[in-house]
């Protein structure tokens, strides 16, 4: 039986959709996790609008993001931990650069800065 759970959240140079960028593992941990991630990749829409198609050309996505999690936690592990808050995270990235890197410039409700340079999705 799992006692518990704790989101997911980016280990070494890899940050794939759904992972909480600046979370360190096991910061939240409980027995029960809601959390929502959002995502959308600007980069034909306003740019190609204003004549910009030089990312479009070099295939270079531009990102925004959120992220949001809540946990709670019930059961006879971690009772030290406190959940009360939601954690959510904002991000901006640039993927593709050279067709194989990713960075990423993160702000979270810990009120933490970080910016991650990660391997990008190549597809």
């Amino acid at each position: 039986q799992q006692h518990i759970i704790t989101p997911n959240s980016a280990l070494g140079i890899y940050s794939p959709f759904g992972t909480l960028k600046l979370l360190k593992p096991y910061q939240y941990v409980g027995d029960k996790m809601l959390a929502l991630h959002v995502e959308h990749n600007w980069r034909t829409t306003p740019f190609q609008a204003a004549g910009i198609n030089f990312m479009t050309d070099l295939s270079i996505d531009f990102l925004t993001g959120i992220s949001v999690l809540k946990m709670w936690n019930d059961s006879d592990y971690f009772k030290n931990n406190s959940l009360n808050k939601f954690y959510w995270e904002v991000y901006t990235s640039f993927s593709r650069l050279f067709g194989l890197f990713r960075v990423d410039f993160t702000y979270n409700s810990i009120k933490t800065v970080g910016v991650r340079a990660a391997l990008a999705i190549l597809f």
